[in-house]
């Protein structure tokens, strides 16, 4: 996940990480999006 997290946030677009990852699809990279705000948002309410 945390691979996906860092070529998005390196700028790379979603056709870009499907063209090195081929066997993802978006809905992968959304998972990761949504659980990494969630992951977020725990942290925040809890510190």
């Amino acid at each position: 996940m945390h691979i996906i997290l860092d070529l998005l946030a390196a700028g790379e677009s979603y056709p870009g990480v499907l063209k090195a990852y081929p066997n993802l699809k978006q809905q992968d990279i959304l998972a990761c999006i949504q659980y990494a705000a969630s992951l977020a948002e725990a942290t925040s309410l809890s510190g």
